[in-house]
């Protein structure tokens, strides 16, 4: 326990060693994943991290998903069969609730529709 310590404490001291610890502050976003023509819920949407899969919405469209808050945006994007994907930019997209470091990211997802074919 103490080499743990006292190395935390020497990567901390040390000019250049300390940046990712700097950069990866633990955040969380999350929000409720909804049907833009409906505002129905869109139950079992992808949620990608920077091309990570995050995992998937619940049974009311909800999710909550950690996030390295870094000097550098991070990418999520929605996904579902049948809908549009939709891609935003963390942390600039979302809306810090006060206080914390949750952030509220709500996102509606459009209907697929294809033109009609050519003769």
């Amino acid at each position: 326990m103490r080499h743990i310590l006292a190395c935390l404490v020497l990567a901390l001291l040390i000019p250049g060693c300390n940046k990712d610890i700097v950069e990866a502050v633990p955040y969380s976003v999350k929000g409720q994943v909804t049907n833009s023509a409906t505002g129905e819920p869109v139950v079992g949407a992808t949620i990608w991290i920077d091309n990570q899969m995050a995992g998937t919405t619940d049974s009311e469209g909800r999710y909550q998903k950690a996030v390295s808050h870094t000097l550098h945006p991070v990418e999520i994007r929605f996904e579902a069969p049948g809908f549009v994907g939709a891609t935003f930019s963390f942390p600039s997209d979302a809306e810090p609730e006060s206080g914390s470091r949750v952030y509220h990211l709500d996102v509606e997802l459009r209907r697929f529709t294809r033109a009609p074919a050519t003769p």
